[in-house]
């Protein structure tokens, strides 16, 4: 896709109305703008990010979503997609519950290999993560490149490589030309 107009028509065409649809948190969604865009449109949106209100009873509640929103750390040039996750509701939202899961990433993020993928995540993706969500004290933010830290605000905690889906057209996976993201 080249622009956010193309994606968000993709997405109004993928996602039905009055379905359950939920997303953790992403900053490449909420700088395309998809949060707001949910909760504009007929679905019952439950905000599973750092910001809402009832977060854990969200996250509880989107493993049975219709949709489930999400970005990842990486894909691969082999399809592999790569996601890291603070308190895991993501990667379990990933590996089993949502009847579909919609990936959002810019074209930044693909790699060569899985190597790649995992190099992006500790010189790029978690450095910047640490910066916006003000985790000052991290090694990753402090020195730019991630120590495997065991710090109680740790933020990369579960790692998931999705490498295949058995159910099809379970995942889908738009790629944005846009400079979105970590």
């Amino acid at each position: 896709m080249k622009t956010r107009e193309e994606l968000m028509a993709a997405l109004a065409r993928e996602i039905p109305e009055k379905a359950w649809v939920a997303a953790g948190s992403s900053e490449t969604l909420d700088q395309l703008g998809i949060r707001s865009w949910l909760k504009e449109k007929s679905y019952y949106y439950l905000d599973c990010s750092d910001k809402a209100d009832d977060r854990r009873q969200n996250i509880i509640n989107s493993f049975r979503s219709d949709v489930y929103l999400s970005s990842v750390a990486a894909v691969t040039e082999q399809g592999e997609l790569f996601l890291v996750d603070g308190t895991g509701n993501r990667t379990a939202a990933f590996s089993y519950g949502p009847e579909k899961v919609i990936v959002i990433a810019s074209v930044k993020k693909i790699v060569p290999d899985m190597d790649a993928a995992v190099q992006r995540l500790k010189t790029v993706a978690a450095p910047m993560c640490a910066g916006k969500r003000k985790k000052f004290e991290l090694p990753c933010y402090k020195k730019g490149n991630c120590y495997n830290c065991h710090l109680e605000r740790r933020m990369c905690c579960y790692y998931l490589t999705v490498g295949y889906v058995r159910e099809k057209g379970r995942f889908l996976v738009y790629l944005i030309d846009e400079d979105v993201g970590f």
